[in-house]
């Protein structure tokens, strides 16, 4: 993402494979609750982020909704679990 960048997505579920790195002055956000804040991937209540394959997050992760992994790996330094990786 660019600089102060601000993207939302709607619709329920998403699907990821690959990586998705967020600048600290930008914000990806799964809903529409506006609660995203710099830095940060959130997930809104009532939205499923599905993660496939080897999926690389690089920003502070906030989950009010529903985060699945399958079939991968989830990896990165700011992962929810800190900086280690998680194998489903």
């Amino acid at each position: 993402m660019g600089t102060d960048s601000a993207v939302r997505v709607s619709g329920g579920t998403s699907v990821i494979t690959g990586t998705v790195s967020i600048d600290g002055t930008s914000s990806v956000e799964f809903g529409t609750a506006g609660t995203a804040t710099s830095g940060t991937l959130a997930i809104d209540n009532g939205q499923v982020l599905t993660l496939q394959g080897v999926a690389n997050i690089a920003a502070n992760v906030v989950v009010n909704g529903s985060l699945l992994v399958y079939s991968g790996t989830m990896v990165g330094s700011a992962a929810p679990w800190g900086p280690s990786a998680a194998r489903v």
